[in-house]
């Protein structure tokens, strides 16, 4: 599944949105930097998936950020929560499951793209522009980040469309 922007459509619109109540993200520290399983990142990539990373753990320690994860259904009829607590993780340690690597080489970014995974895969492709977009907006890269983290949970799209989901986690999570 990729986020794209589409010239200024959906996604590019939330992203503008949101912008300004998105701006005073919680700090990122030294000792709150999760350690990335990361692959061919240019420094900036790697900054800005740390940031995200980062601040996605901090949210993900929340209840009401974990509603995100019960609004939806999956192909089975589970939900992305039931799938997460069949892992015996909790979301933020599900979180540091996840791989990333570079869209530079991987291939995987759709024009647009901003982050990419599959369907119940651990590996997530950090597309071009996915740094410009956190450097601007640090929360919203966390937001982008647990979208993914659906996905890898099983997750599909279209329905629900990707604008839909970053919507119910920014909702939920912010």
């Amino acid at each position: 599944m990729s986020l794209v922007l589409p010239r200024l459509g959906s996604v590019a619109g939330l992203v503008l949105a949101l912008s300004s109540s998105l701006a005073a993200a919680p700090p990122v520290t030294a000792a709150s930097k999760p350690r990335l399983a990361a692959v061919g990142l240019t420094p900036a990539e790697r900054q800005a998936l740390q940031w995200s990373v980062g601040i996605a753990a901090q949210q993900l320690r929340r209840a009401e950020c974990l509603k995100a994860f019960a609004e939806f259904q999956l192909d089975d009829g589970s939900t992305p929560l039931q799938r997460l607590e069949a892992t015996g993780l909790t979301a933020e340690a599900f979180l540091a499951t996840l791989e990333w690597e570079s869209g530079a080489t991987s291939g995987r970014c759709a024009p647009g793209a901003l982050l990419a995974t599959v369907r119940n895969g651990r590996r997530v492709t950090v597309c071009p522009g996915f740094a410009k977009i956190v450097a601007s907006q640090p929360a919203f890269g966390a937001t982008l980040v647990i979208h993914e983290q659906l996905h890898a949970l099983g997750l599909g799209e279209n329905p629900p469309t990707s604008t839909y989901i970053t919507t119910r986690v920014y909702h939920r999570c912010r």
